[in-house]
């Protein structure tokens, strides 16, 4: 494994558990001699996918999120001020399909996923 100081700046900061993650994957890509590459698209997604999927065991949600009916505790209430509310409804502040993920993903129950094409607002809708 290289040292902190022998890494690029990006990768030095990464948390010890995604810089094993990405070595990992690095030691995988470099094993095979022949590869023949096309662009299909962009890596970003595949290496996020990735990512994502290696950091499963980490995650603290994941028994409810994998089996909701076995949780141990309660989700908690979630209030969500009138402002709020009035805000969402506003057309200049999101589209109605924006408006829509909001509204469900405020409801008392539940996960939402917010998922769809690059450039369509979910990072702004979310934050």
């Amino acid at each position: 494994a290289a040292s902190a100081a022998s890494l690029p700046p990006s990768m030095a900061a990464l948390p010890p558990a995604a810089l094993k993650r990405l070595q990992d994957m690095s030691a995988t890509l470099h094993a095979r001699r022949d590869w023949h590459v096309r662009r299909l698209g962009s890596m970003v997604t595949f290496q996020r996918e990735w990512q994502a999927l290696h950091a499963l065991p980490e995650a603290r949600l994941l028994p409810q999120l994998l089996d909701p009916g076995r949780a141990r505790a309660p989700a908690p209430r979630l209030l969500v001020p009138t402002g709020l509310y009035r805000h969402i409804n506003q057309p200049r502040h999101y589209n109605p399909s924006q408006r829509r993920a909001l509204q469900e993903a405020l409801k008392q129950e539940g996960v939402t996923l917010i998922q769809g094409p690059p450039g369509t607002g979910k990072t702004s809708t979310i934050l």
